[in-house]
């Protein structure tokens, strides 16, 4: 009977070890946070702008006052929202950069 508790609880730190170790790995999203915009080849017209990712895959603009949803695939970060439809931004380290003929948009995570 001993020898199956000592079984019994070593098997059970086991497992409850690995359960952190996952909710540690996986908790933490890369995107979420506030995110400010550096660079924009409008900066002029639209001001300085942001982006505050949430970890339920929604997210908020400022000053324009959006909010939508996003999805991550690879490195690839895709906004929709009545703002942004399908704007794909390439996540780069600690940016998020959108390039296009216009110019570029480049937010770093705060």
């Amino acid at each position: 009977m001993h020898g199956d508790l000592k079984v019994f609880t070593v098997s059970l730190m086991v497992v409850f070890s690995i359960s952190l170790v996952l909710v540690g790995c996986g908790g933490g999203d890369s995107l979420s946070g506030v995110w400010l915009c550096e660079e924009h080849f409008i900066d002029s017209m639209v001001g300085k702008l942001s982006l505050e990712f949430n970890s339920d895959g929604t997210f908020s603009s400022a000053p324009v006052g959006g909010e939508g949803t996003y999805e991550m695939e690879g490195n690839t970060v895709v906004l929709n929202s009545k703002v942004f439809n399908d704007l794909e931004l390439q996540m780069e380290g600690n940016k998020l950069v959108a390039s296009s003929s216009a110019g570029d948009i480049v937010y770093v995570k705060q």
